[in-house]
């Protein structure tokens, strides 16, 4: 594969967790889209994290609390 595919490749997955964690954000909180984008930008800056990195963890952690009230018990 070469650099540019590799970097496509890596800016549709950065997106595409961008819109997920958005959306949570939005989900939760009540926001537009756009106030989504900026609590994860302000997380962002306020870290010294890439929004990218910010938006995986939203997901991630979003994903483990709905894991865990999936299992039976």
């Amino acid at each position: 594969m070469c650099i540019r595919d590799r970097n496509l490749s890596e800016a549709i997955k950065t997106r595409e967790v961008i819109s997920q964690a958005v959306g949570i954000v939005m989900v939760t909180s009540g926001r537009t889209p756009e106030g989504a984008f900026q609590v994860l930008a302000s997380a962002s800056q306020r870290e010294n994290r890439k929004v990218r990195d910010i938006a995986a963890e939203v997901v991630a952690r979003t994903v483990a609390r709905g894991t865990k009230g999936d299992q039976p018990g």
